[in-house]
């Protein structure tokens, strides 16, 4: 090794000085090799303008990822209205509005078959409710519940014994008694209940009243204030039709009939259920469920342009009951209201974002390392594809090596540069012009060797 490399021997501490100085107080750069070949650079320039269309359309117009994301936290009220309450409070809608008789309803039993059968298969006597029959419960969290159909019974308590061989419920069961005996139990005394279908809850009005907040944004609004759209099963966007309706009015809380709700969840109380036994869905019941979605990424330079969508949906095979019990003042008789009707049950989401550098930064960085692929592809079809072009334009065309000395400007192949990149020794000239085999270190710069004679 020693006879075949001439150079000047460093010898003592300036040798360690010498290595240190080299290999840590050095800013290694990358000689580039031009290749004319027309088919390798346009296949590059695609390839890198495709990353950059890459980065710009996808992760930053299409995703918005130059924003920090924060999912709010709603809360939402509903107020319900009967048309009757409506024309006590002199709404200028429900002046014009004629509440239908019993006669004119379908599903009712006093209905008049004018011109075809009834369209509901089980009529039953119908009852005007207002809003305080017909809401159950009264309040609830981010749920609503509207009753279409009732049965009312009665229980009282009676003594616990063995029922008779020939019991009726018109068979007395003892004397009554209270809770301070341990043999009494209630007992339905009304069989069968009476059930009725309430009338014209399909026209209650439904106010919808919500807001949301992040609290790590520090922003809260209230939904009167925005706009907003409401969407159908279809995804097409749904309008206030009906007199005394808001939809999306930034002034006004949005107000629902029950019917433009059932419709755009693609819902008629009176077609058949699930069960297939006849029955309505008015009779039995049914669920929807209610998505609103809060968004501030609709624009790409506006971040207070808050707005929210909201859509509906039946839950396929979902029925809904609620059984209320109303107690006397001694507990001795509880009159049983089993409730069938429309349950919406709320969930409110969405994305509001605020500019993040950070995000930005990390968002382009991910991107740019996708022009590695470029710089990977075009190598290996240059490499192996076209591997006898020649190669020129070699930088530096002049420079000195590291003791000094000139280095030639060299032409050689890509062939020759990947044959050359393969071998662990390789033939320099040092500053005398004498050749020798030199022993690469694993962690010196192959690419710095590409400037100079290189000897096969």
């Amino acid at each position: 090794m020693k006879d075949k490399v001439k150079g000047i021997a460093i010898k003592g501490g300036s040798a360690i000085w010498e290595v240190v100085k080299k290999q840590l107080f050095t800013y290694p750069t990358k000689q580039k090799t031009r290749l004319h070949d027309w088919r390798l650079g346009i296949l590059f320039n695609l390839l890198t303008l495709g990353v950059f269309l890459y980065i710009l359309i996808h992760p930053i117009l299409l995703q918005r990822r130059f924003v920090l994301l924060e999912t709010p936290v709603g809360a939402i009220e509903f107020t319900v209205v009967s048309p009757q309450r409506a024309k006590l409070y002199n709404e200028s809608w429900a002046q014009q509005y004629v509440i239908a008789n019993s006669t004119d309803i379908p599903f009712c039993s006093g209905y008049i078959n004018r011109n075809q059968t009834a369209k509901t298969p089980y009529t039953l006597p119908c009852v005007y409710w207002t809003e305080e029959l017909v809401l159950y419960p009264s309040l609830e969290q981010s749920a609503l519940f509207l009753t279409t159909r009732v049965n009312t019974s009665t229980k009282t308590l009676r003594l616990n014994r063995n029922l008779p061989t020939n019991f009726t419920y018109n068979t007395p069961l003892g004397p009554d008694c209270s809770l301070e005996t341990p043999n009494c139990y209630y007992t339905t005394i009304t069989n069968p209940a009476s059930s009725n279908y309430v009338a014209i809850v399909d026209d209650f009005t439904i106010e919808i009243i919500h807001s949301f907040e992040c609290s790590g944004f520090g922003i809260a609004r209230n939904a009167d204030t925005l706009p907003g759209i409401y969407k159908d099963t279809n995804g097409k966007r749904v309008y206030a039709t009906n007199p005394g309706e808001y939809i999306g009015n930034a002034d006004f809380n949005d107000k629902l009939r029950l019917s433009t709700i059932l419709r755009a969840s693609g819902v008629n109380l009176e077609d058949t259920t699930i069960s297939n036994d006849g029955t309505s869905v008015r009779y039995n019941g049914i669920v929807l469920l209610m998505v609103f979605t809060y968004t501030n990424m609709d624009t790409v330079s506006d971040r207070n342009d808050f707005r929210y969508s909201y859509t509906s949906t039946s839950v396929s095979g979902a029925e809904f009951k609620a059984v209320e019990d109303i107690y006397t003042k001694n507990y001795s008789t509880i009159a049983e209201n089993n409730r069938h009707g429309v349950r919406i049950i709320v969930i409110q989401t969405g994305n509001i974002g605020q500019f993040d550098f950070q995000t930005l930064l990390l968002t382009l960085i991910s991107g740019m390392g996708l022009l590695a692929v470029a710089v990977a592809v075009s190598d290996i079809l240059g490499g192996l594809c076209w591997g006898e072009r020649m190669v020129s334009d070699a930088y530096p065309t002049e420079d000195e090596d590291e003791d000094g000395g000139k280095v030639e400007e060299t032409e050689t192949t890509v062939g020759q540069v990947v044959k050359f990149l393969k071998w662990p020794f390789m033939r320099l000239r040092d500053k005398e012009g004498n050749e020798g085999d030199i022993i690469l270190p694993p962690y010196w710069p192959l690419h710095h060797a590409a400037g100079k004679q290189a000897v096969e």
